[in-house]
């Protein structure tokens, strides 16, 4: 059975868990021909608070917790999205007092902010409950 990938490309479905053959995971589709992978961002592109908070979060979902404190540390400011990736990505690393300060950060930031979006908040609450031991929504690993 094979699978359809973005890219165009096709993979045998019992070759790796998701369908993807060894040397094809993480998976880097393209937008077109001659365009940049799309998870691997230019040095500026990962410094921008809005792209390297996504490149983060992403980072993190994936378990890849260095790479996503990397990214995140890089930028600056950082929006609620990402300082809430990087209290978990920290927490995750066992740096509890980083993580500590970034949720602090983020508290200081959600209270500035007039009606806190939900995402944001979702994700303030999931990033509390890691450093508190609960468990949350996604485990991100």
């Amino acid at each position: 059975m094979h699978t359809a990938l973005a890219t165009g490309a096709v993979a045998e479905s019992s070759a790796r868990p998701g369908g993807f053959p060894p040397g094809r995971w993480p998976p880097r589709a393209t937008a077109g021909p001659g365009s940049r992978p799309c998870n691997t961002a230019s040095p500026s592109a990962r410094r921008k608070p809005p792209a390297a908070s996504a490149l983060g979060a992403a980072e993190y979902r994936a378990g890849n917790y260095g790479a996503a404190r990397t990214t995140l540390g890089r930028a600056e400011p950082l929006t609620p999205a990402g300082l809430a990736f990087l209290a978990m990505t920290e927490q995750r690393l066992g740096r509890h007092d980083q993580a500590r300060a970034a949720l602090d950060r983020l508290r200081e930031v959600s209270a500035k902010r007039e009606g806190d979006e939900d995402e944001a908040a979702a994700l303030r609450r999931e990033a509390e409950a890691l450093l508190a031991g609960t468990p949350a929504g996604h485990s991100g690993g």
